[in-house]
């Protein structure tokens, strides 16, 4: 059985302070992922090759000192929140 790709876009804003937050997208709500549950991060949505569930937006903001791998950490906790187990990167600065 093939399931779904479940994906939150990840908006990245380069900005002061470092926090998370996400939007459920759509009526459907997925149980939050096991904090240990791997969050695939794909740069362009074209790259998943699978059906595609989009479950919401997630963004990250942080200041100069954080690291991109930090950023990608945070979207990916932020991401299983929403039940996702893929990101989708967009990148906006500010």
């Amino acid at each position: 059985m093939h399931l779904p790709a479940l994906a939150a876009l990840a908006l990245v804003f380069l900005a002061s302070c470092v926090s998370t937050s996400s939007v459920r997208l759509g009526s459907n709500h997925y149980p939050a992922a096991d904090r240990r549950a791997p969050v695939t991060v794909y740069e362009a949505l074209s790259d998943i090759d699978a059906h595609v569930v989009k479950v919401g937006i997630v963004q990250a903001e942080a200041g100069n000192g954080t690291s991109w791998t930090r950023m990608v950490e945070c979207l990916q906790t932020e991401a299983r929140s929403l039940g996702a187990n893929a990101i989708v990167l967009a990148h906006e600065d500010d």
